[in-house]
This record gives C-alpha cells, structure tokens and sequence, in this order.
C-alpha cells in the first residue's frame, strides 16, 4: 500500500472512531475505495455532491490545503492505482479501458490520449463507464461524474451575487473547490498546483473531453484525454 493510501486509511478509521465516542451520526458517512466522504447540498439547485474530491482526506480548509487535493484521474479512467499522484508511469497506450492497469499512461502525440484511438475514439464507452452509479466506476453507489450543465450551474451560472473566476471563488464555494493543479500528460509530474483548480466533467467533443479550469479566467473547456485531474461526484 502507497504512504498516502495508508495515512488516507488511517484517518479514515480515526473519523469513524470520532464519530462513534462522540454520539455523531454517520448515516451521511459514505466510504468508497477505502476513503470517506460525506454529502453537501447546494444553496443554488439543491442537488447533492460529495464534499470532496475523489481520494481527498478531508474537506478543503483553503485553496492549497494539499490534503483535500485528491487523486488525479486520467478521463474516464477507472479507479485502478493510476490515480495515486505517486503512480508509476509508462507510454504504452491502453488496449482496454476497462483494465488499462495501474500507471500513469503519459503522451505527447495527438490525440494525446491514455488509450488507443481504435479502442474508443469518442470517448463514448468511457462517457458511459463514468455515468455509472453502481459504484462500480469511479464515483460511490447513488453518485456519478457530473455534467457541463451541472458544474456550471453550481459555479459560472450560479445566479448569485459570488463571483466565480479564479481559484480562491473556487475555494469560497460551496463544493470547496481546490487548487490542485495537474498531473501533467507528458512526463506524470504535478504542474500548477496551488494555482488552478481544474475538474473533469461527463462530456466529449471530438477527441477531447470537458473540464472545469478555476484560474484567473474560469471557464469551461476541452482539452486531452491523458491529463490527470480531480473529479467531484455528484448524486444521481
């Protein structure tokens, strides 16, 4: 087991012993891939997400809080070891996006992309595979990898009086949003952390994928495949 699982797991255990001597109640207590998490309801749809990134130890208390970072996923990757920020990496193009083992596939050729362009192209079958609720995909049972619509309109399209357009908007809203950076395509390095918060969502264009990009011009775009950055689950 990696050192971060390992700590991930230990303060998982302590979370639950908290909660059991002090009366508190985890019946909002979901574990999923040995990391805990609970639920947050939006003041602006009502919809409910995670409170934290996949693989986050705790909820963000600010834009660099590097325990709230989570793990860094590669679009519509399953969660197979990958993810770790300390994977191991290689450039062998996967040959099936249901068992593309446990590396960081890096890339520096068009499309850029973690599979091979035959295996799915499209990116329709990993589309699917992140739309899943059964807990089988990457997001906890009842939970699944959010639309553009969705974020945007928890974020840019809140209607509210918060501003959403850099980092530190991110961080004030409600998700808590941090700056985690990337795992970067070409060499599996971290780039840009405690700058930019960077999300995947459920969407394709081409052979590229949709992601939420909370810089100093936050804004929805699309971008390669093989880049490695968080994700928020949101309740189906």
């Amino acid at each position: 087991m990696k050192k971060g699982k390992f700590f991930a797991v230990v303060l998982l255990l302590f979370s639950l012993l908290f909660s059991a001597c002090s009366g508190g109640s985890d019946a909002d207590f979901i574990i999923h891939n040995g990391t805990g998490y609970k639920s947050v309801t939006s003041p602006y749809t009502g919809k409910v997400w995670l409170d934290r990134n996949l693989g986050a130890i705790r909820v963000c208390e600010a834009p660099d809080d590097m325990a709230c970072y989570g793990d860094y996923y590669q679009w519509g990757r399953n969660y197979d070891g990958h993810e770790d920020k300390s994977s191991d990496i290689n450039s062998t193009l996967a040959l099936d996006i249901a068992d593309a083992g446990e590396d960081f596939i890096i890339t520096s050729a068009a499309p850029d992309d973690w599979a091979e362009p035959l295996v799915d192209d499209d990116g329709s079958l990993r589309s699917f595979n992140w739309s899943k609720i059964d807990g089988d995909s990457v997001c906890p049972v009842g939970y699944r990898v959010p639309t553009v619509i969705e974020l945007r309109d928890e974020t840019l399209d809140n209607n509210a009086s918060d501003p959403f357009g850099s980092n530190v908007d991110a961080f004030n809203n409600f998700l808590k949003l941090p700056s985690a950076g990337e795992r970067d395509n070409s060499d599996g390095d971290l780039i840009n952390v405690r700058d930019d918060t960077y999300l995947w969502l459920n969407g394709v264009d081409g052979n590229q994928s949709y992601f939420l990009n909370a810089s100093e011009n936050a804004d929805i775009y699309t971008d390669r495949r093989s880049r490695g950055f968080a994700i928020r689950c949101i309740e189906d």
